[in-house]
């Protein structure tokens, strides 16, 4: 025999009247509508996570890639030529072996007027100016982007900074890029020294290990200049301290 409010005597809640039905109907849509202004107002207070730029990840110094981890280490023998190379008033240069010692490539630290002439041709290639007018290949694209100026900012010291290139078949030199008679007028000679050097190079790869090491003997010099006032940092090369 099945169990029926009678037997049990449980007669469950009284039924609505059909005002108290409108009135919880009422509450029901006010309390849905609130929690959906509430989900709204929550989501437009939430931040969004910022978005680091390309800059922001690079050394504002030597370009270096900060995300990767530290390999430019001078050795001792790196900072007694860099001393030479400082009090002799010349440029610091550096010798790299590749490729199992079959390649090796020399390059040399910027000048000042090398480094100017890069940010001025970087001021050119990042708004569409005159020099960018005169190739309708450049003006259709407009300005350049953030990482587009980066990646030519290393191209362009690439192009400076390289010295010579022994293959070991031949032995490659390259002229100095500022030759102290550059003029406002020449300064498409970095895009053009670029487009020779890579007509030059031949293959992508051989490019971009030059450009890999030309970004790790940046990066090596900037630290050189940095801990230049640092005693400890320059022990090893000038032997006992003096008391």
């Amino acid at each position: 025999m099945s169990e029926t409010a009678e037997t049990t005597g449980f007669k469950g809640p009284p039924p609505f009247t059909e005002g108290e039905e409108i009135k919880n109907e009422d509450v029901l849509k006010t309390a849905t509508q609130q929690a959906g202004q509430d989900l709204s107002e929550s989501a437009s207070k939430q931040v969004a996570p910022k978005e680091e730029s390309v800059l922001s990840k690079l050394c504002p110094r030597c370009g270096w890639d900060q995300v990767h981890t530290e390999v430019a280490r001078p050795t001792d023998d790196d900072k007694q030529c860099f001393m030479r190379s400082i009090l002799g008033l010349k440029r610091y240069e550096k010798q790299y072996s590749l490729v199992d010692n079959t390649l090796k490539v020399t390059f040399c630290a910027l000048s000042v007027e090398e480094v100017d002439l890069i940010l001025d041709q970087l001021r050119e290639d990042g708004l569409p100016g005159p020099i960018a007018q005169t190739d309708p290949a450049i003006a259709s694209k407009g300005a350049m982007s953030a990482t587009e100026l980066v990646v030519m900012h290393n191209r362009y010291r690439l192009v400076c900074s390289l010295k010579q290139l022994n293959t070991g078949t031949e032995n490659i030199d390259f002229e100095p890029v500022f030759s102290g008679t550059v003029t406002p007028d020449d300064r498409v000679i970095l895009p053009n020294r670029l487009k020779d050097l890579m007509k030059r190079l031949g293959s992508e790869p051989l490019f971009m290990m030059l450009l890999n090491q030309s970004q790790l003997f940046h990066r090596e010099v900037d630290i050189l200049v940095q801990r230049a006032d640092d005693p400890d940092f320059w022990l090893t090369t000038a032997g006992p301290r003096s008391q």
